[in-house]
């Protein structure tokens, strides 16, 4: 643990604000980006085919992250380097930067200044690293998965918030139930609104860091190599680190499997439910209150009794089961029923894991590891959204199982390394 004094280092709380600005931002567009790219009357043309439609949808969900692969490892191992606050503060930067090209990019229905504004968004993503490198900092090895979950929660509060808000602020539609369709505000609610409202936060966050966040590095390693391309050279660490390569296959595999559910989950809700944007995102929202409440008691009630190495294997077998649930779905309504499953199993599987690598990893490369970690997750992020676009295309249910089968593979995975000691 490389903390530093009582009186500088950073205060859980401040580290918790961060992080749910952070994803509040980040998940304004989760309503909105199936709905924006499949509909005709918005980006794309009638002329442009379904198939071609899943397609850009695929690549636009991809490129975020792509480019947050490179940025986790990058930024991760800068904050190692020179410290966590001037590193975060510069992520912030780059992600605001990223939410207005982005937002010019929605009102001018150019397709080209999105994946721009997309990609240096996923640039700037490169920041939860930081925030876990910091909370790792001033955690003891036993309070980790506690103090990971306490994140958790704030990612899963900005998760209830964000889907909701977006949703809301880009569909007047649902005004008309109140009397208010006529209000003066209802011009205002268009697909660009919540990502201006995203950029304003991203303000609010880099000032909040200015003003509260304090330096938790007590021993920056300024030997330290960084370049452009450490995410490359973290992951092809991550493969040949015989201590870490088993515990980062199953992160790989989860994330892997898990991206396949929720990047195609928009598709499958409009296209099977004839949902829009202005009801997607209080799903979402109801999804993150589940998350917010099982990493916030949960996983702080089970930290204290279950060892993250007996929990993670729990979550996997039954995060792969409760993933299926959702085809048996006929209403809207049973969705309500079965997702909270989905995200009390991710809930606890996120920290437990982030735990298991902070723990097997020295103390003075906690940026370095958990930046490794963040890439892992970051390329088995790209893949899904590629093949998932196809894939859709096809059949509706087919994510939905290939993201089952694949948490399997990693339960069945971590069992095998668990008997062979490589995950002691």
């Amino acid at each position: 643990m490389t903390q530093t004094n009582s009186n500088s280092r950073p205060p859980i709380v401040t580290i918790f604000f961060t992080a749910f600005i952070d994803l509040l931002g980040l998940s304004l567009v989760f309503p909105i980006l199936g709905e924006l790219i499949t509909d005709s009357n918005y980006v794309l043309t009638e002329t442009v085919s379904d198939q071609s439609r899943n397609l850009i949808y695929g690549l636009l969900s991809a490129v975020f992250p792509f480019a947050q692969f490179f940025g986790t490892s990058l930024f991760g191992s800068l904050s190692d380097k020179i410290g966590r606050k001037p590193v975060l503060l510069g992520t912030l930067s780059i992600s605001l930067l990223g939410y207005m090209i982005f937002t010019y990019g929605v009102y001018s229905a150019n397709l080209a200044l999105m994946f721009g504004g997309r990609a240096i968004q996923g640039l700037g993503a490169g920041n939860l690293s930081i925030l876990f490198s910091s909370v790792a900092d001033i955690s003891k090895n036993e309070d980790k998965a506690a103090n990971f979950g306490l994140i958790g929660a704030a990612f899963g509060l900005g998760f209830v918030i964000g889907p909701f808000v977006g949703g809301i602020l880009s569909d007047p539609s649902w005004l008309a139930q109140f009397g208010w369709e006529n209000a003066w505000f209802a011009q205002y609610m268009k697909f660009e609104t919540p990502f201006i409202l995203g950029a304003g936060l991203v303000l609010v966050n880099i000032l909040q860091v200015m003003s509260f966040f304090k330096e938790s590095l007590a021993s920056p390693n300024s030997g330290l190599k960084v370049t452009p391309f450490t995410g490359l050279n973290n992951l092809l660490k991550a493969i040949n680190n015989k201590e870490l390569r088993a515990i980062f296959s199953i992160v790989f595999l989860q994330t892997f499997g898990f991206t396949f559910f929720t990047t195609m989950m928009q598709v499958f809700l409009i296209k099977k439910f004839g949902m829009n944007r202005g009801s997607i995102g209080p799903l979402f929202g109801y999804i993150g209150l589940i998350i917010v409440f099982s990493q916030g008691v949960l996983v702080r009630y089970f930290s204290k009794r279950v060892a993250p190495q007996r929990m993670v294997p729990i979550a996997l077998i039954g995060q792969s089961f409760a993933l299926l649930i959702p085809l048996l779905a006929q209403e809207v309504w049973h969705l309500y029923l079965v997702f909270p499953l989905i995200a009390v199993f991710q809930a606890l599987v996120q920290p437990n894991i982030s735990a298991m690598v902070s723990n097997m990893a020295p103390p003075q490369l906690q940026g370095e590891t958990l930046g490794m970690q963040q890439s892992v997750q970051a390329m088995a992020q790209v893949i899904p959204p590629l093949a998932g676009g196809l894939i859709v295309s096809w059949s509706l249910s087919s994510p939905m199982w290939l993201a089952a089968a694949t948490i399997f593979i990693a339960w069945t995975t971590f069992q095998i390394d668990t008997r062979q000691g490589k995950l002691a």
